[in-house]
């Protein structure tokens, strides 16, 4: 069994990742690979991520998983008080992200930071997304995983803090009958 990493969106990861299937002779040729991925019009349709491949498949199964995704996923854990050198370390660690240092930066921009004010009607600018990543198991995609670990994060945060919250503030402000 053999794990690739596709960047799907970088030029030339398609032709390395051919080469290297081919290499380890789990292709027959990089260029009848490629040539059957513009034939069945997989090229523009393949997904980032970590894929394992074994001897036993062919040309056009391993197409068929590129294109439909069927990429790895890996447990990230939330630890209840972790901070976010933590989180980063758990996510980098399970390969969920690239490295610890993407994933502090990104939990650290702006746009991230903008749409949890919004979302949760903060007032003040935030520093990161510390605090709001609820602690919990989480699966998602090898390599690309951080958007879809804050995502369902900030979700679960929703629905065990926000939601909850906003609820009984409006009990307290209902007036009495």
């Amino acid at each position: 069994e053999y794990e690739a990493f596709l960047v799907a969106e970088k030029t030339g990861s398609f032709r390395a990742l051919a080469r290297d299937l081919e290499a380890r002779g789990l292709i027959s040729s990089e260029r009848l690979f490629r040539a059957g991925a513009r034939v069945t019009r997989s090229d523009p349709h393949l997904q980032t991520g970590y894929y394992s491949f074994d001897s036993r498949m062919g040309l056009l199964a391993i197409l068929g998983k590129l294109r439909r995704g069927e990429y790895n996923r890996v447990p990230v854990v939330i630890r209840e008080g972790a901070d976010l050198f933590e989180v980063a370390a758990e996510a980098a660690g399970v390969k969920a992200v690239e490295s610890a240092a993407q994933f502090l930066e990104k939990a650290r921009a702006r746009p991230l930071l903008e749409k949890i004010e919004k979302r949760f009607g903060i007032e003040k600018k935030l520093p990161s997304a510390e605090g709001f990543l609820y602690p919990d198991t989480y699966v998602v995609k090898k390599g690309a995983g951080f958007n879809e670990l804050v995502e369902l994060s900030l979700a679960r945060f929703e629905l065990r803090i926000a939601a909850p919250w906003r609820a009984r503030r409006d009990e307290a402000r209902a007036p009495l009958r």
